[in-house]
């Protein structure tokens, strides 16, 4: 078998010296697909946390946090968030900055910082 140009031999077949092993089965599809769901989520996670956590240390530029804004957890009314945090409002989906440490406020605590029309 040959993928991408790299000659394999399959397992149960005549032997192909100096070749890989592969073992040829079939698959339910279904099972396929949410194996490859899962693998994504996980390594999408660690790139996630570390986009968001440089948007709130103000090492990116708006444009490029505001395109990824659905990486930001929800505002939550009443919820303490430290200086600089970013989160999203879902009632009018902009992103907001956390200017002050107390429980949040959108008056007090949140500036907008929309995207230009």
């Amino acid at each position: 078998m040959v993928v991408d140009g790299q000659v394999y031999h399959i397992t149960g077949r005549e032997a192909l010296e100096g070749h890989g092993d592969v073992m040829v089965t079939e698959i339910d599809e279904m099972i396929y697909q949410k194996e490859q769901e899962e693998h994504l989520q996980a390594t999408s996670l660690p790139a996630a946390i570390i986009f968001v956590t440089l948007a709130e240390a103000k090492q990116l530029d708006d444009v490029t946090v505001r395109e990824h804004a659905e990486l930001f957890s929800n505002w939550v009314p009443g919820m303490e968030y430290g200086v600089g945090a970013v989160r999203n409002d879902p009632e009018d989906g902009n992103l907001y900055p956390a200017r002050k440490k107390r429980p949040s406020c959108r008056i007090i605590l949140f500036e907008c910082t929309r995207a230009p029309k």
